[in-house]
């Protein structure tokens, strides 16, 4: 069971702690033959909009709201599946999740986001070299 939807016979805290208690027998075990099961299949979700739609500074909360939507139907569909998963959402920007971390202006796209160069000539190249040269190189 992955969420408390009517009519389950466990609450969400019992499925956490059924699972947990699974995890561990599983990564404790010493031999072969152990087994987690996460149970994957087709249920009609409502569309996350595209990324580039939002302004993330100001709209997270709205695009986590969107794919938290798109979650509750497995989640319910699951409802009394004792398999091992956890309900659980993960926001994905794409690749340039790490850029932007750096500082670096990112590109949204439908569903992901893509860098924008640093670099667009080989003479960016040179003067980057020259303004982090290090004076021991």
């Amino acid at each position: 069971m992955n969420s408390p939807a009517e009519g389950s016979t466990r609450s969400l805290s019992e499925h956490v702690g059924r699972v947990v208690a699974r995890r561990r027998a599983f990564y404790a075990a010493r031999t072969p033959g152990h087994f987690l099961v996460n149970v994957h299949f087709p249920v009609e979700t409502p569309a996350i909009p595209p990324l580039h739609v939002f302004d993330l500074d100001h709209q997270l909360t709205a695009w986590l709201d969107h794919n938290l939507a798109a979650a509750r139907p497995i989640w319910e569909a699951k409802a009394g599946l004792d398999d091992d998963t956890l309900p659980a959402i993960c926001p994905r920007f794409g690749i340039a999740e790490h850029s932007a971390w750096l500082g670096a202006e990112v590109h949204l796209q439908e569903t992901t986001c893509l860098p924008v160069p640093v670099l667009a000539t080989p003479a960016d190249l040179i003067a980057f070299v020259r303004a982090h040269a290090q004076p021991f190189m």
